[in-house]
């Protein structure tokens, strides 16, 4: 997993915690360059093109380097390592993980750092499921388990095993074994090798805060190609009016709304409408008024990222919204939070505490799949 790469990192200090031990490779090496002892700290900031590491035995520079632990269980689930960005464009908290850490520059130049964490499996699943899910239902963190690790499976048989996650929401929201809860960590062990298939194969498990009463089709808010047959939209009872997000209202202000678009679009925007909805009510197509020339039409998903990102995140929660102009303000009363595609999160806990199983909350959100078990060659029936 790449970590910390939103807060863009030109430093770090990582700590070996108490109890443990670790070595220090160089790239590709076999032999350490030195051990560390729990407790000991590296200091690590990029100059050049290479790393500046200063540590207990002093000073080094390298391209490429390695952390991993050592001793008697070098594979432990436990957390080997505290990391703090000390030098960011943001300075998140620090974080514990388990495994390997691989420092590196960024390409490209910059003064940015790279850093990697490769971590067993199950550890992985039960830091996202705390980290996405949160609630301490056991059913509903078990069904987040099982997409979880079927969003793994289908990602690295798509993009090959050398594939590194973000750790954002980009990809799966990862925060280490330092936010691993008891309930995650009973879900992940519950299901363990336990993955989604539709037809033998992984499916695209993805999933969402709260559908605002209907989930959505995945061909309708992404531009995909094909429908599939388990992403399909319906009526949502076990979302509607359970979650904090069922309505909603916000403002954004026009002027400035407005200028950013003409600036990511390349053309002056004088306003927009919904130009198309899905059959869930979600706002499907935004169009784009242009003060001269066609309009421009994108989809309303990506409308409702980019205005997300100009309001910091405290936007549009959803596309299940309707629009008007008051003065130089746009307001948006909606409905839902995220995508709507998939399992809602908020929705599987209602299924939980009505007394649903995680299988039962897995066949609701995603009709027509089944479990399989994963084995030496992926997943088996």
């Amino acid at each position: 997993m790449h970590l910390f790469e939103e807060a863009a990192p030109r430093a770090f200090e990582i700590r070996l915690l108490d109890g443990r031990r670790a070595a220090l490779f160089s790239e590709n090496a076999n032999s350490p360059l030195f051990e560390l002892d729990g407790g000991e700290t590296l200091q690590v900031r990029r100059r050049g093109d290479e790393l500046l590491v200063d540590g207990p035995d002093g000073r080094l520079f390298a391209q490429t380097l390695r952390l991993a632990p050592t001793g008697n269980d070098p594979a432990s689930s436990a957390a080997a390592w505290r990391v703090a960005v000390t030098d960011g464009q943001r300075s998140p908290e620090a974080r514990s993980y388990a495994g390997a850490l691989t420092l590196a520059s960024v390409e490209g130049g910059g003064a940015g750092l790279r850093l990697v964490n490769t971590v067993a499996l199950e550890p992985y699943v039960a830091s996202v499921v705390a980290s996405e899910y949160g609630f301490d239902d056991l059913e509903g963190n078990k069904a987040q388990a099982v997409a979880t690790r079927t969003y793994v499976l289908r990602t690295l048989r798509e993009n090959g095993t050398d594939h590194v996650f973000a750790d954002h929401v980009g990809a799966q929201v990862y925060r280490g074994a330092g936010r691993v809860t008891p309930p995650a960590r009973r879900a992940a062990e519950a299901t363990r090798g336990e993955v989604a298939v539709y037809e033998g194969a992984p499916i695209q498990a993805v999933y969402h805060s709260a559908s605002g009463g209907h989930t959505a089709r995945n061909n309708t808010v992404w531009d995909a190609n094909e429908a599939h047959p388990y992403l399909r939209a319906r009526p949502d009872p076990y979302t509607k009016n359970t979650s904090p997000h069922q309505d909603w209202r916000t403002t954004l202000d026009r002027s400035r709304l407005l200028d950013r678009l003409s600036e990511r679009y390349g053309f002056r925007v004088r306003g927009f409408v919904i130009a198309e909805r899905s059959e869930d009510g979600r706002a499907a197509q935004i169009e784009l008024l242009r003060r001269n020339g066609p309009n421009q039409t994108i989809s309303g998903n990506d409308f409702r990222l980019f205005a997300n990102r100009q309001a910091d995140g405290r936007g549009l929660r959803s596309t299940l919204f309707e629009a008007e102009r008051s003065g130089d303000r746009y307001v948006f009363e909606g409905s839902g939070y995220g995508h709507g595609v998939g399992m809602s999160q908020y929705g599987a806990r209602a299924m939980a505490q009505a007394g649903k199983s995680y299988r039962e909350i897995l066949s609701f959100y995603y009709p027509g799949v089944s479990l399989a078990h994963l084995d030496g060659d992926g997943a088996r029936g």
